[in-house]
């Protein structure tokens, strides 16, 4: 009877987690900036030339090339289609959650499912970035590699331990801290056992796929040229702030069954260690603990550390992939622990309180758009004149803008480079390093107020200053170095303060939204005209 309440309501909530992506698919609407990004490199004429451009998206190659053969394949012509890869994926994602409770011990992913797949961050997985597809090869590494640790080796599984943890690592960078936490895990476990031979081959299955990531080298010593100008000074109580937040996306009830789990399983251990000693069914229950307890802690530590060495934005997918890992290892305990029937109702309990405390935030955001700029984008296409001026108030908007703008007035960005099919870094450092790069661009605003023509604001931006802020010197000359988010702020400012001091009007255009949309690219417009 518990055995079919574990996969009945592993069942519902496998339903749950479908229906959420399929509503998120649904709602997502047309693709923002990262995603048009990874479009415009797999769709590339040529694969040299999308090789190149990695080094501007700081990824592996595996992403793409799926991406580059489902486009092949004719589906890629409209948003939708490329929607529906994201889904498919997603439904990859669960499968793997279930195969792995299936290898641990032919039990339902309870603690996967609700601490992971239900989490509303996991659905961004479906995003036509590389993540939700890094997440299915380090689900299925993990359950592979554990079953080579604790059952006995087979070359099938050798073989499929080594495939999931190469494209793992081809498919996210993050994912070889990853891969190396749960390869640590069970090396642990395999040197108590004294199974040296076994470690050797998880050994070399890492190794394996450290090397693959070799031919990156050079792309990654060519990213550092403008990498530095995206540095974040991010602190490792911050990151890991940002973690918990994540992993619980700040819901009280969530929190604490993270914490009643965590002391459960410390319990668990010292119920094990002293009433039952280290040998025969407890020393094996013994080392799943091991195993679990040793790749989620090096999983978190490990990822905390990559980020605050690496000092980029945070983006809360980053944490995903440990959260998986964390989740899975959960997987491991309650398959571990399944003769003692208090331990299976509390992880029931357990799943079905996160399920609770999860639901709701994640129905919420599978209503979300992930952008507005199509709909800004044809509303600046449909009102604006010849002779008018178009300004996007950061560069980045304007690989969205441009795949969705069919208008025949000309647009630029602060600062206006020469390329907005991705994230052009180099360019913008280059605009860093200029005089005064927002010299044509307030020529053109002066020009259209004065002609008696108008000027189209399109972004985000704070109240228009009423102070004239300074142009800063090129960089690193100034106090800020090669902080970009200070340069943009200062550029941007310079802009707005001009068309507040010189514009005779301006008013807010509204924009028709009916869903909510995402804070990252949600766009507002402002048109300012006349001069005085």
């Amino acid at each position: 009877m518990l055995r079919w309440c574990e996969f009945a309501v592993a069942g519902l909530l496998t339903l749950l987690v479908l229906f959420s992506h399929i509503r998120f698919c649904q709602s997502a609407g047309p693709l923002w900036r990262d995603e048009v990004c990874s479009f415009h490199v797999a769709t590339i004429p040529t694969l040299k030339r999308g090789w190149d451009l990695l080094a501007f998206e700081n990824q592996p190659v595996v992403h793409y090339l799926v991406l580059r053969g489902w486009c092949a394949l004719g589906f890629g012509a409209t948003d939708l289609g490329l929607r529906v890869l994201g889904l498919i994926i997603s439904f990859l994602l669960v499968s793997a959650l279930w195969i792995s409770g299936w290898i641990f011990n032919r039990s339902a992913p309870l603690l996967p499912l609700a601490l992971f797949a239900l989490n509303k961050y996991t659905l961004r997985a479906d995003s036509l970035r590389p993540h939700g597809l890094a997440l299915v090869w380090i689900t299925l590494a993990f359950a592979f590699i554990w079953q080579l640790t604790f059952q006995p080796r087979r070359t099938r599984t050798v073989i499929l331990a080594t495939t999931a943890a190469v494209l793992s690592v081809q498919t996210v960078f993050l994912n070889a801290f990853l891969l190396g936490a749960i390869c640590a895990g069970s090396i642990a476990v395999l040197a108590v056992k004294k199974a040296w031979q076994t470690a050797a081959w998880i050994f070399g299955i890492g190794f394996i796929a450290a090397l693959s990531l070799l031919p990156y080298v050079p792309m990654i010593i060519k990213a550092q040229q403008w990498n530095s100008i995206r540095a974040a000074d991010h602190t490792v109580g911050y990151i890991a702030r940002l973690f918990v937040w994540t992993l619980t996306t700040n819901n009280p009830i969530a929190g604490g069954v993270c914490l009643v789990l965590v002391a459960a399983s410390l319990a668990a251990i010292v119920v094990l260690c002293l009433g039952r000693g280290g040998t025969g069914r407890a020393g094996e229950t013994g080392g799943h603990f091991l195993f679990a307890a040793m790749a989620s802690v090096s999983a978190i530590v490990w990822t905390i550390g990559f980020l605050w060495v690496l000092k980029f934005p945070m983006q809360d997918r980053y944490f995903l992939p440990p959260i998986a890992v964390m989740a899975l290892s959960g997987g491991v305990l309650a398959a571990a622990l399944r003769s003692w029937i208090v331990a299976r109702l509390a992880t029931l309990l357990a799943s079905v309180s996160l399920a609770a405390a999860f639901c709701h935030s994640s129905f919420d955001y599978t209503k979300m758009r992930l952008t507005n700029c199509d709909v800004a984008a044809a509303a600046v296409a449909e009102i604006a004149e010849p002779n008018d001026a178009i300004i996007l108030t950061r560069f980045a908007y304007g690989i969205t803008f441009q795949r969705y703008y069919r208008g025949s007035v000309a647009w630029h960005g602060i600062p206006d480079i020469s390329d907005y099919s991705l994230f052009r870094w180099d360019l913008v450092k280059d605009s860093m390093m200029q005089p005064d790069p927002m010299h044509e661009v307030l020529v053109r605003v002066e020009v259209a107020l004065r002609s008696g023509h108008r000027v189209f604001l399109v972004g985000q931006w704070e109240p228009f200053p009423t102070a004239q802020p300074r142009p800063l010197a090129p960089a690193p000359l100034t106090r800020y170095g090669w902080k970009l988010e200070s340069y943009l702020t200062n550029w941007r400012e310079q802009v707005t303060y001009f068309i507040g001091q010189h514009a005779r009007d301006g008013r807010d255009v509204p924009l028709p939204e009916k869903e909510q949309v995402s804070r990252a690219e949600k766009l507002s417009l402002y048109v300012a005209s006349g001069w005085h």
